[in-house]
């Protein structure tokens, strides 16, 4: 079971556990939210990504990001003593450029000002608006791969009427 128990995401938005019941939905959110990325990055052959996401799905990892219960996203968050890690967000395109993402990643970095440690992640170098919104956040570039960007905020979260009931 994943804990989100300091997670809050604000009026509107939650998070649940994912299920094996979430298979088609999160499978066709990939799809459709990082299709282009990867496609550009590696290539993209539906029975090749059918078989990754098999092998690698388990629901008890994932939190469905849900808005007026509508399910309309995922995200997967490592938590350790020494950091958090965002290993994935993925939400509908037709949810996407309305501050969803924003709220999520505020929410963590909320978190990891709680917990005192940092917030990484790794965005693919091929979607620069990823990149942006994380730079905008306060992510700065630590190291790269031949495919990622490995990116670090430890600062503070600036307090904001969103942000402060979160902390």
């Amino acid at each position: 079971m994943s804990d989100t128990s300091i997670l809050s995401l604000g009026k509107g938005l939650e998070l649940r556990e994912a299920t094996g019941d979430d298979r088609a939905f999160l499978f066709g959110l990939h799809r459709l939210a990082m299709r282009e990325y990867v496609q550009a990055t590696w290539g993209w052959t539906e029975p090749d990504q059918q078989e990754r996401f098999r092998l690698n799905f388990e629901p008890s990892r994932i939190q469905v990001l849900v808005a007026e219960g509508r399910d309309i996203g995922a995200l997967t968050v490592l938590r350790t003593p020494k950091e958090l890690v965002l290993g994935n967000i993925e939400i509908l395109p037709a949810f996407q450029r309305q501050g969803i993402g924003s709220r999520v990643v505020r929410a963590l970095l909320a978190e990891a000002n709680v917990r005192r440690v940092p917030l990484s992640l790794q965005v693919l170098k091929t979607n620069p608006r990823a990149r942006a919104l994380y730079e905008r956040l306060g992510f700065r570039q630590i190291s790269e791969t031949l495919t990622h960007y490995v990116m670090r905020a430890t600062g503070p979260v600036r307090a904001t009427a969103a942000t402060a009931a979160l902390i």
